[in-house]
């Protein structure tokens, strides 16, 4: 791998433009369209160019995206809009060039089967839920169409390292916009209702929730990529410390420090989960294949536990409170456990109904919420959804056991796969424990039915 400043810093002031004309287009709705114009004509012209990179678009709204409705024009989001036009420019290249459409890699085939049980949970959510819900539960699943055009790349390695460069521009992007926003909210620059918030939760990039004196959650969906950086980047710096120049070794070092700050200001207990069990995971892959010694793990260890603690006390001098205490006390008692865990029941009992194929898309059940936002629209807390936190009972629920499993085997193919190229490319150790951290978050917090967590399913696999 290589760093490419020059794309670095395109995909960082790319989307700072686009996030500045979205945020003008909260006040002018001509900017919206403005916006969304530019970015689809960006993708198409890329797209025709080259397909690889109309991917790296479509990669990129993704990594800071969240929902993909940064621009919405006529009711298509900007992330359907470049889906289809990636798509479509693929299929067009594919047909005039006489090329199959079918890939050789035999991977193809466990995503074959798995779209057997999507199929099925289509066909079983439109007999018996509601259309409106089966759409809207499914259309995260078609984002898996697009592993025919990974597939179809003729330089795997290639795009995977320009990906990467596109992931530190993007994740440097969201890791200012998180610190920004906790130090203007938590200062009283910015306050819950006023410009920015609204832009901010109405084009669904995240969400801000105050906790108590100066402490405000910046949540971003798509902060889940600074957990899959994070190990990558740190990955890498370990394998080429020596090979590195010492404005590199600076540079990645500081990415890594204020990455971590913007997971601890998230106040995402999922994140924090998934991130000590893929840095456990990384640390023993590494001293599996004799890549670090104990004497230096043992002293990054340290380095980890200083930087953690200097993290926590920089946003308790910010906020006059401390984050990990905050999060950790009354785990009982926080309304957002017991909605969560409210869910078990009904989840349970209706995944034992029709265990082996679900209950299809869009099927709907209904919980005790002590969420505020769901209260103040039904006092009683009495919540009916079809999206649930729990990720692994959620696809249980729509595609069943057996769709599960198909998905699980996926993803243990991947991991294999995977495992066979670190002797020759060490740095896909970076890879696989994002996979890990990704499959650890998706038990509290549904990424793998989603297009944040699809899409690195399918940039893992093309190794």
């Amino acid at each position: 791998m290589f760093l490419d400043k020059k794309l670095i810093l395109t995909i960082f002031f790319g989307i700072l433009i686009a996030e500045a004309i979205s945020l003008f287009g909260h006040f002018w709705p001509a900017f919206n369209v403005v916006g969304f114009v530019l970015v689809v004509t960006l993708a198409a012209y890329l797209s025709w160019k080259k397909i690889e990179l109309g991917l790296l678009v479509a990669l990129a709204e993704i990594f800071v995206g969240s929902y993909g409705h940064l621009f919405v024009l006529g009711g298509m989001s900007i992330r359907m809009a470049i889906f289809i036009i990636v798509f479509l420019a693929w299929l067009f290249k594919m047909l005039i060039n006489k090329k199959k459409l079918w890939p050789k890699n035999n991977i193809i085939y466990f995503y074959l089967l798995l779209a057997v049980f999507v199929l099925l949970g289509l066909i079983i959510g439109l007999s018996k839920n509601l259309s409106g819900n089966v759409y809207l539960d499914i259309n995260a699943w078609a984002y898996f169409i697009l592993i025919l055009v990974f597939l179809s790349l003729d330089d795997v390695y290639a795009f995977l390292n320009q990906a990467t460069n596109v992931l530190l521009g993007a994740a440097s992007f969201l890791i200012l916009q998180t610190l920004i926003l906790f130090f203007t909210f938590s200062s009283g620059l910015n306050y819950l209702g006023d410009n920015i918030y609204v832009w901010f939760r109405d084009a669904r990039i995240g969400e801000i929730t105050y906790i108590g004196d100066n402490l405000f959650r910046i949540f971003i969906q798509s902060q889940i990529y600074l957990l899959i950086a994070i190990l990558f980047f740190l990955t890498f710096l370990i394998l080429n410390w020596s090979k590195l120049s010492q404005k590199v070794k600076f540079g990645l070092v500081v990415f890594l420090y204020f990455a971590s700050l913007a997971i601890i200001i998230s106040q995402s207990r999922s994140f924090w989960v998934g991130l000590v069990v893929a840095l456990l995971a990384l640390a023993i892959f590494l001293i599996w294949q004799k890549l670090i010694r104990f004497k230096i793990l043992l002293l990054l260890i340290v380095i980890l536990g200083i930087a953690i603690y200097s993290q926590l006390i920089l946003l308790q001098l910010v906020s006059s409170s401390n984050i990990l205490a905050n999060r950790s006390n009354n785990l009982e008692k926080q309304s957002a456990n017991i909605s969560r865990i409210n869910q078990l029941q009904p989840l349970f009992s209706n995944i034992s109904t029709s265990p082996l194929i679900g209950h299809g898309f869009g099927k709907q059940l209904t919980y005790e919420s002590q969420d505020p936002r769901v209260l103040e629209k039904y006092p009683d807390g009495l919540y009916t959804t079809f999206a649930f936190e729990w990720g692994y009972f959620d696809v249980a629920l729509k595609i069943g056991l057996l769709g599960l499993l198909v998905y699980l085997l996926l993803i243990g193919k991947i991991f294999s796969n995977t495992i066979k190229q670190i002797e020759k490319r060490p740095e896909v150790i970076g890879l696989l424990a994002g996979l890990i951290a990704l499959a650890v978050t998706n038990i509290f917090s549904p990424y793998l039915n989603h297009p944040l967590g699809i899409t690195y399913i399918l940039l893992i696999s093309l190794i």
